[in-house]
């Protein structure tokens, strides 16, 4: 009863948004049969994002598994009856979280509740689909695998992607994605849901959205992008912010495209961009050199330059749908 009332704990967690994943140090097929097959599991094999049954080092695994997710290590919590594999990933990875479990399984439900871990103060209907997203992603990591060329592969994907102008309906989840990303977050700019409408209010600012759906499933609305158009002929790129889920897809050419297109439909004759560095966000420290934008020199930090008298559109392989 103790283990069922722990299933259903985490099934609830699951529901709320929280990617449940399996490190074990197991034979994967036992494992995996037990999880499919015995009667009083609450938790199936759909409820993981990613099941990892072995006999390698659980931290290994565990790099493994944020890999594959493609999230952070420190996103982890660390959840195991064995206080000497606990132990050891905490020595190895001090940066996950990993509380200290009790010998009595009914009190399981207790010990990991208590730290809060999971506790947020919006919920949105992406957060409701978000293991099914990321048990969809390593489908995708696994199908890239089949691919020498990268090129077959994305054309394989048949990724669709949707554009709209920030709306009451998707504000929540594009506040959510500001706030909360920190790999791809070119500004780190930090905005509630007011703070955006009275930006949108002023005239100044324009923001939309990006969805994206392939052969596997719908990633929801995975980028966020806020427009500062000037009086001087300058739009500048004041947030801009996608989720880790799609990158190396070309999502960042199709949405150079579609900033592109904006500065240009407002009449600007250059589109800026800045990089602040973070200790999180060195992914995305080349990003606008890849793009093709040439570095300009500000008193304020690293800022990027593209020419819209004649307007450079980036290839990729996604198209572009009605929302």
């Amino acid at each position: 009863e103790a283990f069922l009332a722990f299933q259903k704990y985490l099934k609830s967690l699951s529901e709320r948004g929280v990617i449940l994943t399996v490190c074990s140090k197991n034979e994967a097929d036992i494992a995996a049969e037990a999880v499919r097959k015995h009667p009083e599991m609450v938790l199936r094999m759909e409820d993981f994002a990613v099941f990892t049954c072995n006999w390698s080092n659980k931290a290994d695994n565990i790099r493994a598994i944020a890999e594959t997710l493609e999230i952070g290590v420190e996103s982890l919590v660390f959840v195991d009856d064995n206080p000497v594999e606990r132990q050891q990933v905490r020595g190895e990875l001090p940066m996950i979280a990993v509380p200290e479990m009790p010998e009595d399984p009914a009190l399981y439900v207790r010990a990991l509740d208590r730290q809060m871990y999971f506790e947020t103060a919006s919920f949105t209907s992406e957060d409701q689909k978000r293991g099914s997203m990321y048990r969809n992603n390593a489908k995708r990591k696994v199908l890239k695998q089949q691919f020498s060329d990268i090129d077959f592969f994305l054309k394989d994907l048949k990724m669709e992607a949707s554009v709209g102008a920030f709306d009451s309906q998707n504000l929540p989840r594009i506040s959510q994605l500001i706030n909360k990303s920190n790999q791809f977050h070119l500004t780190t700019t930090r905005y509630s849901e007011s703070q955006i409408e009275s930006m949108l209010e002023s005239g100044k600012y324009e923001g939309f959205w990006v969805k994206l759906q392939d052969r596997f499933g719908d990633n929801g609305l995975i980028s966020a992008i806020i427009l500062e158009h000037g009086d001087d002929g300058v739009s500048k790129v004041d947030t801009w912010v996608m989720s880790c889920r799609v990158l190396a897809r070309g999502v960042e050419d199709f949405i150079h495209n579609e900033m592109v297109a904006a500065a240009t439909r407002r009449g600007s004759e250059r589109l800026q961009g800045r990089y602040i560095p973070t200790k999180k966000n060195k992914l995305v420290a080349d990003v606008y050199s890849r793009l093709g934008w040439e570095a300009i020199t500000e008193a304020d930090g690293e800022w990027w330059e593209i020419q819209l008298l004649e307007p450079s559109f980036r290839p990729n392989h996604i198209k572009k749908v009605s929302p």
